[in-house]
């Protein structure tokens, strides 16, 4: 009575009947999307998946069990070797379970647990990698691994579970193992495939490294520079073709347009490198061609000028470079000529300052032009000389001073000494002479006075009182002072010039002086 009563009591719950994996075997069929499954059925096997180890992790642990009966507060259990896992015994009684047995099926069931929380976290890492792309077999197989443990899980055979979660988590791990190394072998492939301008091969290689890193940026360049590899190569093609043609611009076109498809295309670039160079080298000879032909017709300038832009165009160039120097050369050579030539006119003119200034241009191009430095030393003494024959014209009046007499007197005698005089140096000698001699001929000069005033020639004699007087005096400054008893003194200047005799010089004190 009492185990019929334990039958009814006990009633045994068991697992449901769900997949610990994504629900169902994927098929071999291919599916939309880069990674073989499009984004609503990735979903809808994820979310299979954990709604499947909510059911079995935690439901069981949900359902509390069927308390015992209260007069039944133990129970006959036979030793550990010889319990019985939850069914029936051979007489039809269902037999009780053994806590040592059940203490391992409850750790067997957490040791699978805790590998299947391992293997969502690689499966889903798998997902993000494209795994069904590269390796779609591996991967079908260990997802029947999983399938496995799943049913064995659902029969409550916990240790048959974990060996198949464990041999599925060993699967998992080996193809995330082969994620980067396929990586770098794709994009490996790819690169060698664009070199070799193999588009489809580069096409493949490089989707699939993208496939396994969906947002690198390496694996998106390189296929979209595969996607341009056949436009590139047309382009490349047809600047080939015109530089075959010897139309050069039009070549540098293709090659640029080819670039600015794909930037890293080496065939390009090397082969734009080398038609601008052609056209460099084009452009290089027609201007030197160009700046000969204005040598050879004395247009030096023009000649400089296309020797520079040679030299600009290909400076490692030593011709152009040479040639530009010895243009230069030229110029500055005909440019000194130029200026000693003006320079020496100008001597002849007597235009010494004018000439001095022509030396010194001459001497800024070649300061050790010996020429110029001669020539510029003898205009400047010419040219001080001449300021000093002007200054002794210019002021007659200080002859009258013997100190300064005898200097002008030297004056012309070097003067005269000078080989070769030009024409204005013979006149300023002539001038300079007459000056001289007019300089010692006396001059008459009446005095008037009022006979009392006393009267004296400074430096040169006391005349006295006087009504009038007459005098001869050489051309000069003079001055007179006149004197008077209870009158203000009274002073006259005057000055006298060769040939120029004065009449009525008035010496008078005239202003009484006051007095109290």
């Amino acid at each position: 009575m009492e185990e019929k009563q334990q039958k009814q009591d006990f009633g045994r719950i068991a697992p449901a009947d769900v997949s610990l994996s994504h629900g169902k075997q994927p098929d071999d069929s291919p599916v939309p999307g880069r990674n073989g499954l499009s984004s609503r059925q990735t979903g809808l096997g994820l979310a299979l998946f954990v709604i499947a180890a909510i059911v079995i992790f935690f439901l069981p642990d949900w359902i509390p069990p069927k308390p015992l009966p209260s007069d039944q507060s133990a129970t006959t259990v036979t030793s550990s070797r010889e319990a019985a896992v939850p069914g029936t015994s051979g007489g039809g009684v269902q037999q009780a379970v053994a806590p040592w047995s059940q203490a391992q099926q409850a750790r067997l069931r957490q040791d699978s647990q805790e590998i299947l929380a391992q293997m969502l976290e690689k499966h889903e890492a798998l997902q993000q990698h494209g795994v069904q792309q590269w390796a779609g077999e591996e991967y079908r197989q260990a997802m029947q691994l999983a399938d496995s443990g799943d049913g064995a899980y659902r029969s409550q055979d916990f240790q048959q579970a974990v060996d198949w979660y464990q041999q599925a988590l060993a699967a998992f791990q080996h193809l995330l193992d082969r994620v980067n190394p396929l990586y770098e072998e794709m994009m490996q492939k790819g690169a060698a495939a664009l070199a070799a301008h193999r588009t489809e091969e580069a096409l493949r290689a490089f989707g699939l490294a993208l496939d396994i890193r969906p947002a690198d940026t390496l694996a998106t360049k390189g296929l979209s520079r595969a996607s341009t590899l056949d436009e590139v190569m047309r382009l490349i093609t047809a600047g080939n073709k015109y530089r075959t043609r010897n139309e050069l611009a039009k070549a540098r076109q293709s090659y640029q347009q080819a670039l600015a498809l794909d930037s890293e295309a080496s065939v390009a670039q090397r082969k734009l490198a080398e038609t601008n160079q052609r056209i460099g080298e084009e452009n290089f000879n027609a201007v030197m061609s160009e700046a000969y032909m204005a040598l050879d017709s004395e247009q030096l300038e023009k000649a400089e000028q296309a020797f520079a832009r040679a030299v600009k165009l290909m400076p490692k160039a030593s011709a152009a470079s040479t040639a530009l120097a010895e243009t230069r050369n030229r110029i500055t050579s005909e440019r000194i000529s130029d200026l000693l030539q003006k320079a020496g006119e100008l001597e002849i003119g007597e235009q010494w300052v004018e000439a001095t200034g022509q030396y010194d241009a001459a001497l800024s191009l070649d300061e050790n032009l010996l020429s110029a430095r001669q020539g510029k030393q003898r205009a400047a003494d010419r040219a001080e000389f001449d300021q000093q024959l002007k200054y002794a014209l210019a002021r007659p009046a200080r002859l009258a001073n013997q100190a300064v007499y005898t200097e002008v007197q030297q004056l012309k005698q070097l003067a005269t000494s000078i080989p070769d005089p030009g024409q204005r140096l013979q006149k300023q000698i002539g001038e300079l002479s007459a000056l001289l001699r007019q300089s010692r001929i006396p001059v008459r000069v009446q005095f008037v006075s009022d006979g009392a005033t006393h009267v004296t020639l400074y430096k040169e004699k006391v005349l006295g009182r006087f009504t009038n007087t007459e005098l001869s005096l050489i051309p000069g400054s003079y001055v007179a002072v006149g004197t008077r008893q209870g009158y203000r003194d009274v002073r006259v200047e005057f000055k006298l010039s060769a040939g120029n005799p004065l009449n009525r010089i008035a010496v008078k004190c005239e202003e009484p002086v006051n007095q109290r």
